[in-house]
């Protein structure tokens, strides 16, 4: 038995994550439970071949709050060493936003437990590694697991483009906004995008995505709740997609593994880490940037440059290899 712990998923990537990372591990065994918080599961794990700890962006201060952990797995390092069966960390991020407030000391006590004890530890972007050397004398134990959303077109070979009229979306990150930057600078290259004949649907991930609206007054598109929404639907919106400019990090992993061109906007360090592992950090367009309407006019003008399938192969094979070490530890 294999159990997968994961936060309660209705942010539209963090759905597909969870389902990727399902049938990434059905592979080694299909038995899989998933559980939303360990101090009110009270089944006992001693018999499990293995406990899962995966589900995004698991490493940040402020959601799920706790002070037994400092992140979001609400665990104290005491229970944690009560844990018999071996501890996978599959491929958390390290989602800290730019100026946010630090994780409390108990981060840092929870890590230094964490890591020398489970079978297996790994992190979204490579670079992460390096983020979390102020937290933990570790990081020699930290592996790179790339992560499962951007493999839609490998994983899920069922779900193929549609013969749909042709269509851009743009997803924005309505969340944080003192600590993203001023959203309303994308809005001239939208109605740019619409001006040059796209057809342009909006995405919203999380329910207050929704606030984009004040802002598109005047531009011709059409709102896509994701929100919620089952995996192979949210996967199959984007295989349809010609272009997706997207702020959060699934809405561009999820086109990028089906080989749809992406315009990523930059304004949480997480997709400029994940750009240096594909190799592309030139195609980000960071918030902060100088004349950045320009620039996004001119990758919507070249849009066609910005996909790589080569390089998520590449990828697939490093999480082929961490699957086999992970398949040895758990059977």
């Amino acid at each position: 038995m294999i159990y997968h712990v994961a936060p309660f998923a209705d942010n539209a990537g963090d759905i597909v994550i969870v389902d990727a990372c399902q049938k990434l591990f059905s592979r080694i065994d299909p038995d899989i439970m998933e559980i939303e918080d360990w101090r009110e599961d009270k089944r006992n794990y001693d018999h499990a071949r293995a406990v899962f700890v995966g589900g995004g962006g698991m490493f940040i201060p402020d959601t799920k709050r706790n002070n037994n952990s400092g992140w979001r797995w609400n665990i104290t390092p005491q229970q944690m060493r009560t844990i018999k069966p071996p501890i996978i960390v599959y491929s958390v991020g390290y989602n800290r936003f730019r100026g946010q407030e630090d994780f409390i000391p108990r981060f840092k006590e929870s890590l230094d437990q964490l890591i020398p004890q489970a079978a297996f530890f790994s992190v979204r972007e490579g670079n992460s590694i390096g983020r979390l050397e102020p937290y933990t004398v570790h990081t020699g134990l930290i592996k790179w697991q790339p992560c499962p959303a951007q493999f839609g077109g490998i994983l899920y070979r069922e779900i193929i483009k549609k013969p749909l009229s042709p269509y851009m979306v743009f997803a924005p990150a309505m969340d944080r906004q003192n600590l993203r930057g001023d959203i309303s600078w994308l809005v001239p290259a939208l109605r740019y995008a619409t001006v040059c004949g796209w057809k342009l649907k909006v995405a919203g991930h999380i329910a207050c995505d929704k606030e984009i609206i004040k802002l598109l007054d005047g531009i011709d598109y059409k709102f896509i709740d994701l929100h919620g929404k089952p995996a192979k639907e949210i996967l199959q919106f984007y295989a349809n997609a010609d272009l997706v400019i997207g702020m959060r990090l699934h809405s561009l992993l999820i086109p990028f593994g089906f080989g749809v061109p992406i315009i990523p906007i930059v304004s949480h360090d997480k997709i400029e880490d994940w750009l240096m592992d594909i190799y592309h950090p030139e195609w980000g367009v960071d918030l902060q940037q100088y004349k950045i309407n320009e620039q996004l006019m001119f990758r919507i003008d070249n849009y066609e440059h910005q996909v790589d399938l080569p390089i998520r192969d590449a990828l697939w094979s490093v999480t082929m290899t961490n699957l086999q070490e992970i398949q040895r530890i758990v059977l």
